[in-house]
């Protein structure tokens, strides 16, 4: 006999896929971006400098986050993180649409 439960569960596990998928590529992503900037002779400094950072800005980013909200309530916590977030992610998109705009004005 199937239940409910057993009926929602691929649903559940969509759920927890996807958000755990955004996250293990956007890891990779970010530390494939440090190997990048380094002589491979420097990858073991660069990954020991990007799991600093990581680690790092999970805990102070989880404690900022609830000293903010403790303040100010969730709904503000999260427009004003929103706002940091949307201006963190400006350094990384301006030299990608930088160097694309100069290679289409030298094609």
């Amino acid at each position: 006999m199937t239940t409910l439960a057993d009926a929602a569960a691929p649903a559940r596990a969509r759920l927890l896929t996807r958000p755990l998928m955004v996250r293990f590529v956007s890891v990779i992503g970010t530390a494939t971006s440090f190997y990048d900037r380094v002589p491979e002779s420097a990858y073991g400094a660069s990954s020991a400098l990007w799991n600093l950072a990581y680690d790092g800005g999970m805990g102070l980013g989880a404690a900022g986050f609830g000293v903010l909200a403790l303040h100010t309530g969730y709904p503000v916590a999260f427009v004003l993180v929103a706002a940091i977030l949307a201006a963190a992610v400006l350094p990384a998109v301006l030299p990608a649409v930088t160097r694309a705009r100069a290679a289409d004005r030298s094609d």
